[in-house]
């Protein structure tokens, strides 16, 4: 599933974020709210089906599948810009109460 996403997505980049990156660029959005976008999309879809709409493109299976990845892909978005820039944060995320990234990339 990881290849054929990473092939689809980031094209011949070996960047798994260079999809989203070019989304940004093309929307000036940040990287890290567009990923949230498309997460947004599927969490959505899985509202849908927890409130009883069973009728959807894509089963919720496939749904809870991609969030873990568009989750996994934010988490690694924000990893990578972290350490390549501790100072810059394009996002807020010291306000996230009992959650430390840094700890949590190290293990």
């Amino acid at each position: 599933m990881r290849d054929n996403g990473q092939k689809e997505y980031a094209r011949k980049s070996d960047d798994v974020h260079a999809n989203f990156k070019r989304i940004s660029s093309y929307t000036n959005i940040p990287v890290g709210k567009v990923i949230m976008t498309y997460l947004l999309k599927h969490i959505d879809g899985i509202n849908a089906h927890i409130d009883g709409h069973e009728s959807q493109r894509e089963d919720v299976e496939g749904r809870i599948i991609d969030s873990i990845v568009y989750l996994f892909l934010l988490w690694g978005y924000i990893t990578v810009e972290r350490k390549a820039s501790p100072e810059s944060k394009p996002w807020v995320l010291s306000s996230t109460p009992g959650v430390d990234f840094e700890d949590a990339t190290e293990k």
